[in-house]
């Protein structure tokens, strides 16, 4: 066995350490970071009938932008949607049992793409179900009252 006189073996051992993250690293894919995917949103909300609400919304890989009723919010909008990728699931389930009291005559629509999955979802308040919905929803849409003409 060869041994090396007055050779430390930690450059070696560091060496190796190294190189073992370098694969894990590589092993990883382009767009992972720690094993998440990067989000991909392109979503529209639109406001029908009365209700003051439109914009767009996008988050990719270093671009979040949100226009209309939704600027100033992207960075937030986009961390929340990351965090919560399956938000428009169920929304407008018909096979609940609702209650059947009137929340308001809002009614909105998402519409676009997350992840590459479409989305296109409306939202009203005419029933305990759909208020629930939009609840759900407040993060993008807002409280209802943010938006009834002649509130502000």
């Amino acid at each position: 066995m060869m041994r090396l006189v007055g050779v430390s073996r930690w450059p070696f051992v560091s060496l190796g350490i190294v190189v073992l993250i370098a694969c894990a690293e590589a092993g990883r894919g382009h767009g992972d970071r720690g094993g998440k995917p990067e989000l991909r949103a392109d979503l529209t909300v639109e406001g029908v009938a009365d209700l003051r609400l439109s914009g767009t919304l996008r988050c990719g890989a270093g671009d979040r932008r949100a226009t209309g009723s939704l600027a100033g919010r992207a960075a937030g909008l986009c961390r929340h949607l990351a965090t919560s990728p399956d938000g428009f699931d169920s929304i407008g389930d018909a096979d609940r049992g609702c209650t059947q009291v009137y929340g308001g005559p809002e009614h909105a629509r998402i519409r676009g793409s997350l992840n590459g999955q479409r989305v296109d979802v409306q939202v009203r308040r005419r029933d305990g179900c759909e208020i629930a919905d939009w609840k759900r929803l407040e993060w993008l849409l807002g409280a209802p009252a943010e938006h009834a003409p002649g509130l502000r």
